[in-house]
């Protein structure tokens, strides 16, 4: 059985100092009451990925929108079901397809790997970030 991500959600300990500050700030209930619900739908999970100890991935849902993110990694399957659906995937992807082996000794990403996963995961959008310095024209 997988694990389960770790789940973060807004709750009233943080709700409260907020509507002090609202208070502070002279802001409209009706504008303070609006924050304060989108803070509570605001939803932040983790996974750990593929690259050296204590890395991990991350989504933030917000309503209707999700963004995906992880640092390095190697492609690893809970960090794309974390993105299953998700608006946004930021993924690396240091490597091109041809240096598959390095990737794979330096827990990074190729290309076509992330591509693969991303189409695979149903993500909306995805945005390769990490380009390595041996492509000065990227």
């Amino acid at each position: 059985m997988a694990a389960m991500p770790h789940v973060f959600v807004c709750c009233e300990s943080l709700i409260s100092p907020l509507e002090e500050t609202f208070s502070a700030l002279h802001l409209s209930p009706a504008a303070a009451a609006a924050w304060i619900g989108e803070a509570e739908a605001l939803q932040i999970r983790t996974v750990p990925v593929d690259h050296i100890p204590d890395s991990f991935g991350v989504r933030v849902d917000l309503g209707a929108l999700s963004v995906v993110y992880s640092g390095d990694t190697r492609p690893c399957p809970q960090l794309f079901a974390l993105a299953n659906n998700c608006t946004l995937l930021l993924h690396e992807a240091t490597f091109e397809d041809s240096l598959l082996s390095e990737a794979i000794e330096k827990k990074h990403s190729a290309i076509s790997e992330v591509i693969k996963g991303a189409g695979e995961c149903g993500c909306e959008n995805l945005l390769l970030t990490h380009f390595s310095q041996r492509y000065p024209q990227v």
